[in-house]
């Protein structure tokens, strides 16, 4: 089976007004580290190709505003979207990262 790369995707329009309205609402500036994945994870959702990417780290390391800019993208675009967590650690906590500013997108 070909890699990601050899796939054809269906590639996202950049974000925009909504997107930034989005992530003023977060409560935290994010890291280096974070402006990272959130530029690479974004910039794949923008390529003709297929989106390979694992974002991984430890546990308060800002895993979840990343993943809520991409649902938030994918949504806007047209796609689907869901938050996936163990359902005692991850679940449980998942709710408070969604920014209370968000309620209006929701």
């Amino acid at each position: 089976m070909p890699s990601g790369a050899a796939l054809a995707g269906s590639p996202l329009p950049a974000g925009g007004r909504q997107l930034r309205e989005l992530e003023a609402t977060f409560p935290f500036d994010e890291t280096p580290d974070q402006a990272a994945a959130i530029d690479a994870v974004l910039g794949d959702m923008e390529s003709p190709r297929a989106m390979d990417r694992l974002v991984c780290g430890d546990v308060g390391y800002g895993k979840t505003e990343v993943a809520l800019r991409a649902i938030f993208r994918a949504v806007q675009g047209g796609k689907q979207a869901c938050v996936l967590g163990r359902p005692r650690c991850s679940s449980s906590s998942t709710s408070a990262p969604w920014p209370s500013g968000s309620r209006r997108f929701r």
